[in-house]
């Protein structure tokens, strides 16, 4: 979204359900949550599923929280995004107060 380099700069709310085994095969979907001047949170959630039987498991979830860098590696804008359901608009909603939340806690007391 972003056409910049991002760095990790939160993982929030990072989850362990179940184990992945070896041999194991993982796949990672994500989704794009929220959009800040530079920051981007992804929605992440990890299936582990086995290869010989089929059966799959979610085992992790997590907030990701990136920022966009530009070429000096200072943070960079990133272009705003138009979430088009209900559903999109309460999760980037949900998003927001993560965010301000995030922000309160770095501030500190």
């Amino acid at each position: 979204h972003a056409n910049l380099p991002v760095v990790t700069v939160a993982i929030d709310s990072m989850t362990f359900n179940e184990p992945i085994f070896t041999r194991n095969l993982v796949l990672c979907n994500a989704e794009l949550t929220y959009v800040g001047r530079t920051s981007l949170e992804v929605y992440v959630e990890v299936v582990a599923e086995d290869p010989l039987t089929g059966d799959s498991r979610v085992t992790n979830r997590a907030y990701c929280v990136y920022v966009a860098l530009n070429p000096d590696g200072k943070p960079a804008s990133v272009p705003e995004i138009a979430f088009e359901t209900d559903e999109e608009r309460a999760r980037a909603a949900q998003a927001a107060e993560r965010q301000q939340r995030r922000k309160a806690l770095a501030a500190g007391p």
